[in-house]
């Protein structure tokens, strides 16, 4: 017989944000699984998650430092428990230097948090994305640091100009997520956050630390509605 714990969660996590450590997936072949323990940090305390069901098997957390963590789940049928470790870096809200926050999407939708999935308090995640997905897009147009290297959050030294491109974006994405029918309410509404997020991406123009000296000068600027960088 075979026990096969499976842990999933995010990667990234800032400190004091709700995250999900979701062992659900987790089976055995020919067994009856008896406990379901989860440990969120690699250290010496287990919680037992069992419940009723496999529905019940994860542990919503929050960590309080930055950190590399590892959580891990283990698994009891009739013998000895199996368990499987994963990772988790966690980071503070500089390191992560968000363009855009939940603060920023209540003044279009108020009610968003309406649509915040199970085991989450915040969008933070969402955010993230959406600052990914910007760097990507800068990466794509070959604006990179002064080594020609991909940029990272870091260069972006002032956030508000790009704030709006990333709130937009984040819109976009919640709403993506949603819709289940072509043209369904989620439906309409990303399509709108779409536009208005190419519409703010299109009016940007930002400074960026592109030498990595930890500032940004009107010399080190970006131009989005004609991408162009003037460098130092």
């Amino acid at each position: 017989m075979a026990i096969f714990p499976v842990l999933s969660n995010e990667s990234t996590v800032q400190v004091g944000d709700k995250t999900r450590l979701d062992a659900t997936r987790s089976y055995a072949a020919g067994e009856t699984i008896t406990k379901v323990e989860i440990n969120p940090d690699g250290g010496a305390t287990w919680f037992d998650v069992t419940g009723s069901s496999a529905d019940d098997w994860y542990l919503d957390w929050t960590y309080s430092s930055a950190a590399a963590v590892v959580p891990a789940v283990r698994v009891t049928t009739s013998g000895s428990p199996t368990s499987v470790s994963s990772a988790v870096t966690v980071i503070t809200s500089a390191t992560d230097n968000l363009f855009s926050a939940d603060s920023d999407l209540t003044a279009w939708e108020p009610d968003i948090f309406k649509y915040l999935p199970s085991g989450r308090a915040t969008f933070l995640n969402v955010h993230r994305e959406a600052q990914k997905q910007i760097l990507d897009w800068l990466d794509r147009h070959e604006i990179w640091d002064g080594n020609d290297d991909r940029l990272t959050a870091a260069a972006v030294v002032d956030v508000q100009e790009v704030k709006e491109w990333s709130k937009f974006l984040t819109l976009q994405i919640i709403f993506e997520s949603l819709y289940n029918a072509k043209d369904d309410v989620f439906s309409q509404k990303s399509v709108k956050y779409a536009a208005l997020s190419e519409e703010a991406r299109a009016r940007a123009q930002i400074k960026l630390d592109l030498n990595g000296s930890g500032t940004a000068t009107n010399s080190e600027r970006v131009l989005f509605n004609t991408i162009r960088v003037v460098r130092s």
